[in-house]
């Protein structure tokens, strides 16, 4: 079983090129149980998403719960000043 350090490792590596099928297994079994690694996962394809120009996937990542409007639309804007 992988640790989450070498899960992390995994994730951030599968999103530049294809992994060996023997660490694709274990990654997805370590996903399967950890919560965390998942929501990193989830953040890293955020953050890509974000660079490629798809600043408005980033609403999908915000709580909806105890996050003002106000609060997220100045999230947006400092987002969109690192992309532009």
């Amino acid at each position: 079983m992988l640790t989450c350090r070498e899960a992390s490792k995994g994730i951030s590596m599968s999103m530049d090129r294809k992994l060996p099928v023997h660490h694709r297994i274990g990654l997805l079994l370590h996903l399967a149980i950890c919560k965390y690694c998942r929501r990193f996962r989830k953040q890293l394809h955020i953050i890509r998403d974000l660079f490629a120009g798809r600043e408005d996937l980033y609403l999908q990542a915000v709580p909806a719960e105890g996050l003002s409007r106000d609060a997220a639309d100045r999230i947006k804007n400092r987002l969109k000043a690192y992309v532009e």
